[in-house]
């Protein structure tokens, strides 16, 4: 049989197909826009914190040297040169003792914080929380601004005034706070979208922080890049007041005590409407909040214990070491000691290294956004070995400039590390993959604990390991870097194992499911 097809018929079809591809096209494009909610918070947030990131090392460097060394402004200016060469190692050392005994002293309300914020949030609301370190960053600039009026007449131990911004809360509340608040708000199969544009735009806009900062300290000097940190966090704070409405039903906190004796709270994405079942299991507790959070914590660490069909348990626990890992190596590459690094083997400004940072958070950006996607989602590359690609990747980043003299390989080397915020980004899908729905939050809040303790702990380790091996081999602290790193490879091999395995064993019951039911149906 014959058919025949008009030129209008097959006009008709073709402009059929193209509404069709240009409806689908459309579609795909309408979910890559989504409602500005928290965003403009966390670019103001770390605006702030990156114009203050390189000019607060200068100020602790030119405190010390003029106000606890007593050596005059002239000098403390020109450490640099060849005739101060022991005076900068004098200062350099100090610089070091700062730093380690700060990491230490804000490593107490930085794990208080990391236990206790999340509960508070669930019972008080999140712009609270989200609200209180915008302050604590504020308060420590302006200690900052203090301290350089009063360079010489108030005594150096001012310096750890800036620990107002660590009793409240610093990153490890706002982020808690931040990513509560895009949870509350998001549909399920939005998360890891909205959670990518969050954090995009941290980097991002730390990056900006940092790269204006060298500028504006040129023409403008402490003053001028403080008062404009002081300015984003205020612009925050009204925003956040007027521009953001609280994701949860204030009045309504979710009731820990009943939630650890089994019953389930569900939560409505992207409403706050409250079911009957929610009203009854949410009403405000009695007990002190701190008594409800060790509570949670305990729970926490009794999900991260308890018996797992394997080699689910298995996983959990090897994901756990990774993300320690991963978290580690990024607080390793932070802190004066890299700045150190860079002025004492390549006699970099301020300028030149807000240039640098600048570069490589960009590159951050783009592993973050574009990367990230294409190896997931177009080329689905498995969690783990995109992992074991960014660490490789990282590793060589890391080894290149402890090696090599050349700034340019410190330069090159951070553009290669560019991968390396994958590797926290894989290691939460894989966590998240293992363990039911209800349990995620628990399991990262685990993760939480480590990301508080490594903001002070390990900071003070790399510091002090910088400042032991300066004269001999300053770049022994990247080649600690790259050996954490080293650690995940075998483990991240270990994990994809695991899931094929479990992705074999889950096909043969499904496949034993289907012939019994071929059986029960032949039997009729």
């Amino acid at each position: 049989m014959n058919f025949h097809f008009s030129n209008s018929t097959f006009q008709n079809y073709l402009f059929c197909e193209m509404v069709k591809s240009t409806q689908t096209i459309w579609q795909r494009i309408q979910r890559l826009w989504f409602p500005v909610t928290v965003e403009p918070v966390i670019f103001l947030y770390a605006v702030s914190l990156g114009l203050n990131e390189v000019i607060r090392s200068n100020l602790i460097i030119q405190k010390l040297c003029q106000s606890k060394l007593n050596y005059t402004e002239e000098i403390c200016d020109d450490l640099g040169s060849q005739n101060n060469t022991q005076i900068a190692e004098e200062v350099r050392l100090n610089v070091t003792e700062y730093e380690t005994l700060y990491g230490g002293l804000a490593f107490l309300p930085r794990i208080l914080y990391g236990l206790m914020a999340g509960t508070w949030s669930d019972r008080n609301g999140r712009k609270k929380l989200i609200g209180l370190p915008l302050l604590g960053q504020l308060l420590a600039t302006l200690t900052y601004l203090l301290n350089y009026f009063f360079i010489s007449q108030l005594p150096w131990q001012t310096l750890y005034l800036e620990l107002l911004n660590d009793s409240c809360g610093t990153y490890v509340a706002i982020y808690i706070g931040l990513y509560s608040y895009i949870t509350d708000i998001t549909e399920e199969d939005a998360m890891s979208f909205r959670l990518g544009i969050l954090d995009g735009a941290d980097y991002t806009s730390t990056a900006v922080g940092t790269l204006i900062s060298g500028p504006i300290f040129l023409y403008g000097g402490y003053y001028a890049v403080f008062g404009s940190g002081m300015l984003s966090c205020v612009l925050g704070i009204i925003y956040l007041t007027f521009g953001v409405k609280e994701s949860l039903n204030i009045g309504h906190g979710v009731n820990v005590e009943t939630e650890l004796q089994g019953s389930e709270v569900h939560r409505n994405y992207g409403s706050q409407t409250i079911s009957p079942i929610q009203e009854e299991n949410m009403k405000p507790l009695d007990r002190p909040v701190y008594i409800t959070s060790i509570l949670y914590i305990f729970e926490s660490l009794k999900t991260v214990l308890k018996s797992r069909k394997y080699p689910r348990k298995t996983i959990l626990f090897l994901g756990i070491f990774n993300f320690a890992c991963y978290i580690f190596t990024y607080n390793g590459t932070e802190g004066t000691h890299r700045y150190a690094y860079a002025r004492m083997k390549y006699g970099w400004s301020e300028q030149e290294f807000t240039r640098y940072l600048f570069n490589y958070r960009i590159g951050y950006m783009v592993a973050l956004w574009v990367v990230s996607p294409i190896l997931s989602r177009i080329l689905n590359i498995p969690d783990p070995v995109i992992s074991i690609m960014a660490c490789c990747s990282s590793i060589i980043g890391f080894i290149l400039p402890a090696v090599t003299q050349s700034s340019t390989w410190f330069t090159v080397g951070s553009f290669i590390c560019m991968f390396s915020p994958l590797t926290t980004i894989m290691t939460r899908a894989v966590l998240s993959k293992t363990v039911p729905g209800d349990e995620i939050g628990r399991i990262f809040s685990v993760l939480s604990l480590f990301s508080a303790i490594s903001g002070s702990l390990v900071e003070s380790v790399f510091q002090s390991v910088f400042g032991a091996t300066a004269d001999t081999f300053p770049g022994a602290y990247l080649l600690l870097l790259a050996g954490l790193l080293g650690l995940t490879i075998p483990v991240n091999l270990m994990i994809l194992l695991f899931f094929r395995r479990m992705e074999k064993s889950n096909l043969q019951q499904e496949e034993t499911q289907i012939s019994t039911g071929d059986a029960i149906f032949q039997n009729f």
